[in-house]
């Protein structure tokens, strides 16, 4: 299952749970976000910046702040890594500036988050603060210009129409949404074949049935092997000029259950770490909805990039 951001925030206690992330290549994405503040303090740029994270964090699926890390965006993807520490000086303090501001940066106010200070030894005056946002059951407004965002691999956007009015109205419909978790992916040492579980989760409490996946490779000149495994068929014979993998779900999916739609098996040619593919996700009495998602591999482990694009296109 998708890790939460409630247990991504409880996860890193340590200094050297930090540590471990920047070696392992880290990435910010939906559920992280890290800030580099020059002084430990919120000026009004950053408290601006602060307010679109809490909004858009809430009306996605939560996540965490890491202030005192310091990123490096990658060439090719553009997805910021995690590269060093930087730490923030009178970090008991700065804790206590973000205890302050928090609540009173969106409307509604949020209550249940959480700060912790991680220090490299008990009695240092510098340290990294990390910030977890919950995911809320109404919509949470940046009260600095009043929008309302939402989280992508990207980072914050203003909240899309429909998708607020679903917020407001209540979901009348499944909302089917994919999950990667680069933890279960696996990676064969000897024919160096990566094997990448898709997942799919349905937001809403409405039953999802009859639900259809796309997978559409947008980048295959990079790599030397590709297949994909039940309930994904490769169906690129049928669909000229287009490398396709689809999947018809049986049964139903229920909100909180995650369910596979499939494993994809690749293998990249050399010197080349970037793969982009389609998916789409069609479903009874829902609107069909689309992501482009991007796949950045290092040697043992991989990042993603998702972002909203519309079906049509």
């Amino acid at each position: 299952m998708q890790q939460t951001a409630l247990s991504l925030f409880d996860s890193v206690k340590k200094y050297s749970d930090i540590e471990r992330m920047i070696q392992d290549g880290e990435s910010e994405n939906i559920y992280i976000e890290c800030k580099n503040p020059q002084k430990p303090s919120l000026d009004k740029s950053l408290t601006m910046e602060l307010s679109r994270i809490v909004s858009a964090f809430s009306n996605t699926e939560g996540g965490i702040i890491i202030w005192g890390v310091h990123t490096e965006r990658h060439g090719t993807s553009n997805i910021d890594i995690f590269k060093k520490i930087d730490s923030i000086a009178t970090v008991n303090n700065f804790k206590k500036i973000l205890d302050i501001n928090v609540p009173i940066i969106t409307t509604p106010s949020i209550t249940k988050f959480q700060n912790k200070v991680i220090k490299k030894k008990e009695n240092d005056s510098n340290g990294v603060v990390v910030t977890y946002i919950p995911k809320a059951n109404t919509p949470v407004q940046s009260i600095k210009d009043h929008v309302f965002y939402f989280r992508t691999g990207e980072g914050e956007i203003p909240l899309p129409y429909e998708v607020l009015h679903r917020m407001f109205v209540g979901s009348q419909s499944p909302e089917i949404v994919p999950i990667l978790n680069p933890k279960i992916a696996t990676l064969d040492q000897v024919s160096k074949n990566w094997r990448i579980p898709i997942l799919i989760a349905n937001e809403s409490l409405v039953v999802a049935e009859h639900v259809k996946i796309i997978i559409e490779f947008l980048t295959t000149d990079r790599c030397d092997f590709l297949a994909p495994s039940r309930p994904l068929f490769d169906q690129s014979v049928i669909n000229p000029g287009k490398r396709i993998f689809i999947a018809n779900i049986d049964g139903v999916i229920h909100k909180g259950l995650n369910e596979t739609a499939g494993e994809i098996t690749l293998k990249m040619k050399d010197k080349n770490r970037v793969v982009k593919f389609r998916m789409s996700v069609l479903s009874k009495h829902m609107i069909p909805r689309s992501w482009e998602i991007m796949l950045l591999f290092s040697k043992l482990r991989y990042v993603y990039k998702i972002k909203n694009v519309n079906f049509d296109d």
